[in-house]
């Protein structure tokens, strides 16, 4: 009876210990989404402050974002027009996810629909990164763990991260150009 309650002990610090790593790296993922969005749409990250809310949004929306990968992969197993259907799916509602996250960051005075083309690139970059990532890097990975071991994976998957990191600037910087075009050429028929 006591080997239960130090195992039950053990997994409750084992996942305390994972929930502060989360949240600590969730905090700099979006002070450091929120630094990209600002410089890309003002040029400045001088004032930039991450609110409680805007984390609490971003943890939901990187819930849902694993929520909806499961999904997608239990649909294709069953059948290839299913998975098509999910795909496309998929698509519009990780825009959507990243949509609600993007209105929360530094963005001017840019209204929703502005923000649509960057949401749309983050959405089919991201199944992108995640295609290069089963048919490329799980082979990377699998030929350099044994060469390279631990540090071989660690590559690998850090590899996988920035091109993740390099879709979420590009959605940035994609809202902030365009919606910068549409405020200059307003201006000059003005």
């Amino acid at each position: 009876m006591i080997k239960f309650w130090d195992t039950l002990k053990e997994i409750g610090q084992t996942s305390g210990a994972t929930l502060a790593v989360s949240l600590a790296v969730s905090v700099g993922l979006v002070r450091a989404l929120a630094i990209v969005q600002a410089l890309a749409w003002t040029g400045s990250a001088a004032s930039v402050k991450v609110s409680p809310r805007t984390l609490a949004i971003f943890g939901a929306a990187a819930v849902g974002q694993l929520a909806l990968v499961a999904g997608v992969g239990a649909v294709r197993h069953q059948s290839a027009i299913g998975g098509i259907i999910a795909l496309i799916v998929f698509v519009l509602a990780l825009a959507g996810l990243w949509l609600i996250v993007s209105l929360q960051l530094p963005h001017a005075d840019a209204r929703w629909t502005d923000m649509v083309p960057g949401s749309l690139f983050y959405a089919i970059g991201i199944v992108f990164v995640q295609i290069f990532n089963i048919l490329i890097l799980s082979q990377l990975i699998q030929s350099k763990s044994s060469t390279y071991g631990a540090l071989g994976i660690a590559g690998a998957l850090l590899l996988g991260l920035f091109l993740a990191g390099r879709v979420m600037v590009g959605a940035a910087v994609l809202n902030a150009t365009l919606y910068g075009r549409r405020a200059r050429s307003s201006r000059a028929s003005a």
